[in-house]
């Protein structure tokens, strides 16, 4: 009786987990990227607005 050939095995064992697990990092680091330019754009703002009210100019 002849087995399947199993699945080229990556980090968590079977192939399609692996793919499953990869996908979802995908999506987490696409998040965190977008997270984190948003943030940065937030600061910035906060940084030149805190300045102009320093200055006196709005």
């Amino acid at each position: 009786m002849k087995t399947k050939p199993k699945p080229r095995a990556g980090k968590y064992g079977s192939g399609l987990l692996d793919q499953a697990a990869t996908a979802v990092n995908k999506r987490k680091a696409s998040t965190k990227s977008r997270l984190d330019s948003v943030m940065g754009d937030i600061q910035q703002n906060r940084g030149t607005r805190r300045r102009n009210t320093q200055n006196g100019s709005k």
